[in-house]
């Protein structure tokens, strides 16, 4: 009985009660944060449909993500910064 209770899927009104609470844990507990991530990634399974997290239909795309601007090298750029520990320690 108790396993089979813990397996049952929430309905609607218990999902909405369980995804306040879970906010209202994380903004009073936030050192529990990674706890309460896994349980609510435990719980996401137990979740009505609309409530779960889409899933891909199929294979998705990679952005090409732009390469930075080549720089013209310059020596000064390889020393410690004027404004650095170094200079002031001196």
């Amino acid at each position: 009985m108790l396993l089979a209770e813990q397996n049952r899927p929430y309905i609607s009104q218990e999902a909405a009660g369980f995804w306040d609470l879970q906010r209202r844990l994380r903004t009073e507990l936030p050192h529990y944060r990674h706890d309460l991530e896994q349980i609510s990634r435990l719980a996401r399974a137990l979740m009505p449909a609309h409530l779960q997290p889409r899933r891909p239909t199929g294979p998705i795309p990679v952005a090409a993500l732009p390469l930075p601007l080549p720089r013209a090298r310059n020596d000064a750029d390889y020393g410690p910064a004027a404004s650095s520990s170094f200079s002031r320690a001196a």
